[in-house]
């Protein structure tokens, strides 16, 4: 039997990684379950419906979509849903600087929170059917003789597969397939007259192939279930996966027919997850950092200033800055954003409720004796400061 003040660092780990970290109800609550009924509410909290759209929502008002985004991560009952429509969002990456539309936009990412715990072989149906998506890889321009490439690349090389284990050639007539899929008023529609119906040749295979028989193909591939457990494993657990890690992610993968949620849930009660190896090893991104210092400070609101501030650290919701996404990892603990994250501290420090209260929920009741140090001879709102902006607060 683990001790509660181990209960406690482990669960604390456990919504940090699952969502954006525990407000002081959360935490008991979900420590009161144990760590595998914790794990069991949260994966089964992925078949919530997702909230309404805030009361007065216009999805075109400047920086409304992504404010709306974020107080959902910061207040809703199913976060393990949030926190996936936040990976695949950088993994489908899209961004509205060249969809430019913010409705387009949206939707994508209703499609990820309603549909990013399904199948991974249904979700790159609908994503390769997403109005937002033919628009960002020109869809609408792929036509029978003229075939355009940029989806069938980047649905293999970012999407599915992997650098290196495909051809030229495969994504040239898997380009072929995916003629005449394209998006009119804001749907999906397909355009027999663009489309090309003869035989293709992809990944070994041959037929008179169209978008659904590749993604077919490229998501029963091997590659596909190592490629995308990879990138979960990191995400959720730990930054470097061993391969046995991935292997046994990706067997889950392969099993389940591509169930997300049985690879999260996999991820989640691995042994890996709650070595000492993994716990404070990643580092946060910035919508985890402000939306996590937001829930451990008792903020009752998402300000507007908290949205424009993560923006300044590095990552603006729905404008991710290419194809690749984020490059996340180190990346995210440049000079500028380092300083901007601690002029966020200090602004959020003006509005913490409870001082001992936030300074316990981000260090899981164990404040290391470094910061426990500094803390100590500062006043009330530095010692928020100091907590929010210090190196640990840094690491999910």
């Amino acid at each position: 039997m683990t001790s509660k003040s181990t209960s406690t660092r482990e669960i604390a780990h456990l919504l940090r990684r699952t969502g954006f970290g525990p407000s002081r109800s959360e935490l008991d609550s979900y420590a009161a379950l144990g760590f595998e009924r914790a794990v069991d509410r949260l994966v089964s909290g992925l078949a919530a419906p997702p909230s309404a759209d805030p009361p007065g929502f216009s999805v075109y008002a400047p920086g409304a979509a992504a404010a709306a985004w974020v107080d959902r991560m910061r207040t809703s009952a199913s976060p393990l849903a949030e926190k996936l429509a936040l990976f695949w969002h950088g993994h489908f990456a899209t961004s509205v600087r060249k969809v430019e539309d913010p409705k387009l936009m949206w939707k994508q990412v209703a499609l990820f929170r309603s549909a990013g715990a399904g199948t991974f072989p249904a979700l790159v149906a609908s994503v390769s059917r997403d109005p937002a998506m033919i628009r960002w890889l020109d869809g609408n321009s792929n036509r029978k003789g003229a075939p355009n490439e940029n989806y069938a690349r980047e649905l293999m090389e970012l999407f599915t597969i992997g650098r290196g284990n495909y051809t030229e050639r495969d994504v040239r007539e898997a380009a072929r397939a995916f003629t005449g899929w394209g998006a009119e008023s804001g749907v999906f529609k397909f355009r027999q007259e663009y489309h090309d119906p003869g035989p293709k040749t992809v990944l070994g295979e041959t037929g008179a192939f169209d978008g659904d028989d590749i993604v077919r193909i490229v998501t029963s591939r091997p590659e596909c279930a190592r490629f995308i457990s990879r990138k979960l494993v990191a995400f959720l657990s730990h930054p470097e996966p061993q391969a046995s890690d991935v292997a046994a992610a990706a067997a889950v993968f392969t099993k389940s027919k591509g169930s997300i949620a049985d690879v999260v849930r996999h991820i989640l009660l691995a042994p890996a997850f709650r070595s000492d190896a993994s716990y404070r090893a990643l580092i946060k991104s910035p919508a985890e950092f402000v939306v996590g210092a937001l829930k451990v400070a008792g903020i009752g609101a998402t300000p507007s200033w908290a949205v424009e501030s993560m923006g300044r650290m590095g990552q603006t919701l729905f404008a991710p800055p290419t194809v690749k996404g984020w490059d996340g990892g180190g990346a995210w603990l440049s000079a500028g954003a380092l300083l901007e994250r601690m002029r966020f501290a200090a602004r959020l420090a003006a509005e913490a409720r409870a001082v001992d209260e936030t300074i316990g929920l981000a260090f899981d009741g164990r404040t290391p004796a470094e910061v426990a140090g500094v803390l100590a001879s500062a006043g009330a709102a530095d010692r928020v400061t100091l907590a929010l902006a210090s190196p640990e607060f840094q690491l999910n």
